[in-house]
């Protein structure tokens, strides 16, 4: 903001005067817009959510994903040798 005032000052739009009273009002209603929140004695309290599904805990459940992952692959890894040999 201060950097469009002066540069508006230098083009001769604005006097020197009328762009410390914008500057001014401008600093005056955002201070106006800013609760005055007092520091509460205790930290916040937040929530941390987590949008993955947890890991498989067993080793049979380990062992279960690991082996659709493979599956999966061999699949890509199948479709992308028919992609190279029929171009």
């Amino acid at each position: 903001t201060q950097m469009v005032v002066n540069e508006l000052v230098a083009r001769g739009e604005m006097t020197a005067e009328e762009a410390q009273r914008l500057v001014n009002d401008m600093v005056s209603k955002a201070q106006a817009t800013v609760p005055n929140s007092a520091p509460s004695p205790e930290p916040r309290q937040i929530e941390i959510l987590d949008d993955q599904p947890s890991p498989p805990t067993t080793p049979e459940d380990q062992a279960e994903v690991l082996r659709q992952q493979v599956t999966a692959l061999r699949q890509e890894l199948e479709a992308l040798k028919r992609k190279a040999s029929h171009p």
